[in-house]
């Protein structure tokens, strides 16, 4: 007599435990069976695999600029004021330089940083640019010297033709 309540609470355990597996297991093959539809349904598509070369074209292309060591010199604005008030072109080279020094931290971004300060560092005059390059680099790793050498003269390019294009009164983008 115990062995047949003992298998009797097993089977009417097995019955109540049978159906969620029942509901579980159809489910899981429904959704195997639409991903597999969907996924022939995607790649059947006339355009499917040109998207997809162009998206990856696009993926690369965006992996080298970024990659480029001079992208945020390229990149990263100039001062946005009159190039002729010296107060405010001091504050901003003052601004750029200790943010690319906070970026210089180590975790922070170092081409970022040196991109910054050597933005920075355009604004003043070439003499006292390159007093501050010396001291810059006495107290500075040997590759952030490097970077700032290779920086310093396409920001130096930006902020000149910035200030051209202020002289004679171009309109548009700044470089």
């Amino acid at each position: 007599p115990m062995f047949f309540i003992l298998e009797k609470s097993c089977t009417s355990k097995m019955a109540i435990l049978s159906k969620p597996i029942k509901i579980a297991v159809a489910g899981t093959v429904l959704f195997f069976t639409w991903a597999v539809w969907y996924d022939n349904y995607r790649r059947s598509k006339p355009d499917y695999k040109a998207k997809l070369v162009e998206k990856r074209k696009e993926e690369l292309r965006q992996k080298r600029i970024l990659n480029d060591p001079l992208y945020h010199v390229k990149n990263l604005p100039l001062y946005g004021g009159d190039v002729s008030d010296m107060a405010g072109t001091q504050r901003y080279m003052m601004e750029m330089m200790q943010e690319g020094e906070a970026q210089l931290v180590p975790g922070g971004d170092v081409k970022k940083g040196c991109a910054m300060i050597s933005i920075g560092m355009s604004y003043i005059p070439l003499q006292q640019r390159q007093m501050a390059f010396a001291q810059l680099a006495q107290a500075l790793p040997q590759e952030v010297v490097m970077l700032l050498q290779k920086m310093i003269p396409v920001a130096a390019g930006r902020v000149q033709s910035q200030r051209v294009q202020k002289m004679f009164g171009a309109k548009g983008v700044m470089t």
